[in-house]
């Protein structure tokens, strides 16, 4: 008679668990949006060493010795990113290696998450990190921002929505190659670029607790777009060298976001500025000259849209938020 299969224990994060974490992260199939190679000691910079990690969050899947797979929940920020608000919880990232039982460890996986927020007190799950939900795997997972769940990871997305999270929202991913881009100049173009310049600010202190939480490792650039009368910012945008992402792809590339015009300097050209300005200056003033810039949007922002289109982004992809109103998962 043969041996009868053996049983996937699920149990937290242990001190010894790196090792094979960042194997199983490895083992992915190639994917855009997910970061590779990945390291023990990239692990635990980017998720263990944050303040806010709670061994409980973090599940993994055992096939006796071997690890299978592994998810990681966690909550969002309070409202004034001083501290952790447990009313908001999402799965970070969920992920399983070759298995025959493969669906069946990502669906048991994903119950231990709901699991853990709902004894967290969690109302509302989300799929993925969502800024400002967006805990953990800035940079390692989604580009440029934090997206949820791209669409190409189709496995994923519909684990979530069989388990009953709905969409809403839609995000698309654009990119531009910068070799060769040149920003628009026309009549209004003129017009401000005699009025207002643009100012790069390099690693800005965060303006909160959470923010230095989620960004600490990343460098970020705020270009400021400034009145040449002096007068106050009226708008702004965030650039981040996307170095994990441009191992993957070999070429250089930063992501784009948090895009701001104040309302009334919109519909003036001044987003068109400001973006084309950032562009300029990422692939010939950077100390490390970007090829390629990613920005995420929602596909509903149709002005944002149209402004990023007009100067030569495409879309290369789309990703999801997936949210589920808090249920209390059978035991």
């Amino acid at each position: 008679m043969g041996s009868a299969p053996a049983v996937i224990q699920y149990r937290p994060f242990r001190n010894t668990d790196p090792p094979q974490l960042a194997d199983l992260w490895c083992s992915q199939p190639p994917q855009r949006a997910l970061a590779q190679p990945m390291t023990t000691t990239l692990f635990e910079q980017k998720v263990l060493s944050k303040p806010y990690f709670d061994r409980e969050g973090l599940i993994v899947a055992m096939d006796g010795s071997r690890m299978v797979g592994f998810a990681h929940a966690a909550f969002g920020p309070t409202p004034d990113g001083a501290g952790v608000d447990t009313r908001t919880g999402t799965t970070c990232l969920l992920m399983v290696g070759r298995h025959a039982d493969r669906q069946q460890v990502a669906q048991q996986l994903l119950m231990h998450c709901e699991r853990y927020l709902a004894r967290r007190g969690a109302q509302t799950w989300m799929a993925g990190c969502v800024r400002p939900v967006n805990p953990f795997y800035q940079g390692l997972y989604g580009d440029t921002d934090s997206p949820g769940i791209f669409e190409s990871d189709t496995e994923t997305v519909r684990l979530f929505q069989a388990s009953g999270y709905q969409t809403v929202q839609t995000r698309v991913i654009l990119e531009r190659k910068l070799s060769g881009f040149r920003p628009i100049v026309d009549r209004l173009q003129m017009q401000v670029r005699r009025q207002y310049m643009i100012q790069v600010d390099v690693d800005p202190p965060a303006s909160n607790w959470w923010d230095a939480c989620t960004t600490e490792q990343i460098e970020r650039r705020v270009h400021r777009i400034i009145s040449r009368r002096g007068e106050q910012p009226c708008g702004q945008i965030t650039s981040w060298e996307m170095d994990r992402m441009s191992m993957a792809r070999g070429v250089r590339a930063a992501g784009l976001m948090l895009l701001e015009i104040d309302h009334e300097h919109r519909g003036q050209g001044l987003g068109t500025f400001l973006v084309g300005e950032t562009l300029r200056w990422l692939h010939t003033q950077s100390t490390r000259p970007v090829e390629l810039a990613v920005i995420q949007i929602p596909e509903d922002n149709r002005a944002a849209r149209s402004l990023f289109e007009k100067l030569g982004f495409q879309a290369v992809d789309r990703s999801l938020v997936l949210r589920k109103t808090a249920t209390r998962p059978a035991d």
